[in-house]
């Protein structure tokens, strides 16, 4: 029975149309696996952006809807929020990889709020510092700057640090070191 099985084994392995089947079905199944990971990746792209696209169009016209001229002081704060909103979905919108989208909200929001609030309240030059700093800091996520974030990360603990030998907070202090000490091997 064995020596069947391997008679006949042998002579199926013997043909070389076998062999170019084979290859043919490898070839096949790794071309598709490329294709639908970079399908993947498309759609999953795509799908941020319409949802960024979505939500700038309904900022927009929440933002038509204000008039500041006759705004009470929660309608200028609501209108601060919405357009701060609205200008960081237009940052993410710009930018290609997921991960990047991230960094506006982690690096971008605070000069997108600066920028808004100091507009509205009329502090013109302050509201040009943030902006420039705005702009400067999404041009620095663009060009994949990581050594910058990293830097700002250091300075910030470093500024954590000094805070917390003055309250003499001795746990918090030994917690900023160790993350500042993470970052300088970065």
């Amino acid at each position: 029975m064995i020596n069947l099985i391997k008679n006949e084994l042998t002579k199926i392995f013997h043909k070389k149309s076998i062999y170019i089947m084979l290859i043919i079905m490898v070839a096949f199944s790794v071309i598709t696996i490329i294709a639908s990971f970079l399908l993947n990746a498309n759609v999953i792209n795509s799908i941020e952006n319409y949802t960024y696209d979505y939500e700038v169009k309904m900022l927009e016209e929440e933002l038509a809807s204000y008039d500041l001229t006759k705004a009470t002081d929660a309608d200028k704060s609501n209108y601060i929020i919405i357009k701060t909103e609205y200008l960081a979905a237009k940052d993410k919108i710009e930018l290609k990889e997921s991960y990047k989208k991230n960094y506006v909200d982690e690096y971008v929001y605070d000069f997108i709020h600066c920028e808004v609030e100091n507009e509205v309240n009329g502090l013109k030059e302050e509201a040009e510092e943030c902006k420039k700093n705005h702009i400067e800091t999404v041009e620095e996520i663009k060009n994949n700057d990581w050594k910058h974030f990293v830097e700002k990360e250091i300075k910030e603990l470093e500024k954590n640090i000094t805070e917390a030998e003055v309250l003499g907070q001795t746990e918090l202090v030994d917690g900023f070191k160790t993350n500042k000490k993470a970052y300088e091997y970065q």
